[in-house]
């Protein structure tokens, strides 16, 4: 077994790294420990120290491997250049109280990353899309052996329209997996020509899978992160109509719609943006956290009772 000691400047207990990711299903957590059980470099294992992340596996690549897990593969102040005046007091309040917090990724585990967006749609993530997605992969251990299965056994225990439609979907993403994956961050729009499939399912994709941290999901917890901030530079949501078309760049809708704005002004930064936004909503948004929250003073939904 060999092991590689990650020194960082803030270490991150798993469970925190993880938790916005959609690498979570692929992997056990107990304390200080988090362990891959499923896909690419299954079998590493990452503990948590005060110098550190302490990696261990018998293969140098997934040694390597694990600086995307641990988000190390993104650095924050290399996309500042990239910020616009507007949104650059949130992002240096937010570095301060996120030192060393990545986007983590499993990008090579494209199908099951897949997979885990695609289960994400209208349910809770972690209370039903972790467990369908852990069910699934304790079930088959290749993913592509689901698209050829109508998954029965799986739905006898899970009772899931998002579970039942998985088959199909996989189908097309398989089909068209090859020119996505070869091509630019903008040919993966090839996924919004599936009728199940929408703008920010597309989005988490391209951050995820692609790795273009200049693109993000518009979800209920960045919309809410934004408000209370005093944000509302956005008439609209995306629109699959228009996504589909254009990019964002050439849509005609960009001056307006909440993600040609947010990129606009925030590029590069806009996946660790989201990504932060949705642990700190998760963890500090709560009328007994406010006092502790470096953004109460910028903050318009506060709360100091």
């Amino acid at each position: 077994m060999l092991e590689i000691l990650k020194s960082v400047r803030a270490v991150w207990d798993p469970a925190t790294l993880l938790y916005p990711s959609f690498a979570l299903p692929m992997f056990s957590i107990h304390d200080s420990i988090m362990v891959k059980d499923y896909g690419v470099c299954s079998g590493l294992r990452v503990k948590a120290t005060s110098s550190g992340y302490l990696v261990s596996h018998d293969s140098v690549f997934c040694l390597n491997y694990a600086d995307y897990i641990l988000g190390l593969w993104f650095d924050i102040e290399s996309a500042l250049r990239d910020v616009r005046s507007v949104f650059r007091e949130v992002i240096d309040y937010l570095i301060g109280y996120y030192p060393s917090y990545g986007i983590a990724v499993s990008h090579l585990d494209d199908i099951i990353v897949f997979m885990s967006i695609f289960l994400s749609k209208n349910t809770n993530y972690h209370v039903n899309t972790v467990r369908w997605v852990k069910r699934i992969l304790a079930s088959y251990s290749d993913p592509l052996d689901i698209i050829h299965s109508d998954l029965e056994d799986v739905l006898a225990s899970i009772s899931s329209i998002q579970v039942r439609e998985l088959p199909k979907a996989l189908r097309y993403y398989y089909s068209v997996r090859g020119s996505i994956i070869k091509g630019g961050s903008e040919d993966s729009r090839l996924l919004l020509e599936y009728k199940g499939i929408g703008p920010k399912t597309l989005y988490s994709y391209i951050l995820h899978v692609k790795l273009d941290s200049s693109y993000a999901p518009f979800d209920v917890n960045f919309e809410k992160f934004l408000l209370n901030l005093g944000f509302r530079l956005w008439s609209r949501r995306p629109d699959k109509r228009y996504c589909r078309l254009y990019t964002c760049p050439t849509c005609p809708q960009s001056s307006s719609c909440s993600i040609g704005v947010l990129r606009s002004s925030l590029g590069k930064a806009l996946g660790w943006l989201q990504t932060v936004a949705y642990i700190h909503v998760k963890r500090a948004c709560r009328v007994r956290a406010c006092r502790e929250c470096p953004l109460r003073r910028i903050c318009i939904a506060r709360s100091y009772s």
